[in-house]
């Protein structure tokens, strides 16, 4: 009985990006929990039901998520899990997504394997290796007519205007960033505030209505991190924005979330 409810609120939770332009109608922006009328509330409730999602595959002796496997760290691990599976609840087969910063590829492969053969992926990164390995891992782990149409770039993240063009500006459902440096890779060789604070005013414009900007931030950059925090804390009543961290884990990264709920 748990899970048929479980299944019932998550399905509702992923209606809420089909539904939410109905309050420019007059109508109100979701469906389920009618006595909530604010969307704070319903922003809240449905994180926490994105929460129930990742115990329930631990309960079932399963790995809270099966990405990026190159981080051993319960911290990034959960963190990571949890802007995933936040985006899951967004996107549907068909959609438009951008990894700003593909890195390994883990983030751009999960994408892809959302919006599947008939969306739209953009994988940019700095570095012309996290774009080879990117390509390398689509190819990898998803055969050519499950794959979506692709797009990967060698530029900076700043840049995503530029690369979108006019035809995807204002289309993308999930635009995703996990800043800092490339794992494994050259630890000087990361972002910056300026180039970060471009690239979110740059997805902001890009994302569509019932669509989410997703920042994972590090503490390590505390600038950087402070800029995001800032941006996203001042957005106006047409966002939606949250931000969530492990409480007990001082070093663990933040993760920024932003839904636009009008235009």
């Amino acid at each position: 009985m748990a899970s048929a409810v479980s299944a019932v609120l998550r399905s509702k939770l992923s209606g809420y990006a089909r539904t939410c332009g109905s309050a420019q109608r007059g109508q109100p922006s979701i469906q389920c929990r009618p006595c909530f009328r604010t969307s704070a509330t319903l922003n809240m409730c449905g994180l926490a039901h994105v929460a129930e999602d990742l115990g329930s595959a631990q309960q079932r002796g399963q790995p809270s998520i099966q990405c990026r496997p190159c981080f051993r760290t319960s911290a990034t691990l959960n963190m990571c899990g949890l802007a995933h599976v936040a985006w899951k609840q967004v996107l549907e087969p068909g959609d438009l997504a951008v990894d700003l910063t593909c890195g390994n590829g883990l983030d751009t492969l999960f994408l892809a394997e959302a919006v599947g053969p008939k969306g739209t992926v953009f994988a940019i990164d700095i570095q012309q290796c996290a774009v080879d390995s990117t390509r390398e891992l689509l190819e990898q782990k998803l055969e050519d007519d499950c794959r979506p149409e692709t797009h990967l770039h060698c530029t900076c993240h700043s840049r995503l205007l530029e690369v979108l063009g006019q035809t995807h500006v204002g289309s993308a459902k999930v635009i995703a960033l996990n800043l800092g440096y490339l794992p494994g890779a050259d630890k000087s060789l990361a972002t910056t505030v300026s180039s970060t604070q471009q690239a979110v005013e740059a997805a902001l414009q890009a994302v569509c209505l019932g669509g989410m900007v997703s920042c994972m931030c590090y503490v390590s950059n505390d600038a950087e991190l402070q800029m995001v925090r800032s941006k996203f804390a001042s957005l106006g009543q047409q966002w939606a924005s949250t931000e969530t961290r492990l409480t007990n884990k001082k070093n663990a990264p933040v993760l920024c979330l932003a839904w636009r709920l009008s235009l």
